[in-house]
């Protein structure tokens, strides 16, 4: 229990009359419920850095929960929900119309995620290696051509570590 003290009003709870319960607020809750349990799911692709969702029986069995509970509430009104989250009835053409809404949701972000998120991360990363590449040559090529000199270090037991170690050190300098 909260002490009373001077700074703290406590009030009753209740419907404000500036903002009563009415079909736009039941609305953008079921269409935010549904959005959180669609990124739970769109975030969880597996490859590269996490392991597929079906590996992790109590994400898996909660995300399922969720997602019935978030469909029934679409579905049907009942009176618990309705007086717990302050809902208000639907006409049932428009919830076929906010399950369509999801579900059209939950596959563009879906496959935002999976096809553009996922090339565009292996085309950066290409990138990155290309540019890597490039630098390496340019660095090969103006080590030949005398540009630059080669200070070699200690020799290690490969001749090719030796080689990208002494470039690594002329690109330093």
């Amino acid at each position: 229990m909260i002490p009373e003290s001077d700074f703290v009003e406590f009030y009753e709870v209740g419907y404000d009359e500036d903002d009563p319960p009415c079909t736009i607020n039941t609305y953008l809750y079921l269409l935010s419920c549904q959005q959180y349990v669609i990124a739970c799911i769109c975030f969880s692709i597996s490859k590269p850095f996490r392991r597929p969702v079906y590996t992790n029986p109590f994400y898996l069995v909660s995300l399922l929960a969720l997602i019935i509970y978030q469909t029934l509430l679409i579905y049907r009104d009942e009176e618990w929900s309705r007086e717990t989250y302050a809902l208000v009835d639907l006409p049932k053409n428009f919830r076929y119309i906010t399950l369509g809404l999801c579900l059209a949701n939950f596959i563009a972000s879906y496959a935002f995620e999976k096809l553009f998120i996922d090339w565009f991360g292996r085309f950066w990363n290409s990138r990155k290696q290309n540019k890597m590449i490039m630098e390496r040559e340019n660095l090969v090529k103006q080590i030949e051509s005398g540009e630059k000199t080669v200070k070699f270090v200690k020799p290690e037991a490969s001749c090719a570590l030796n080689v990208v170690k002494s470039i690594e050190m002329a690109a330093k300098e």
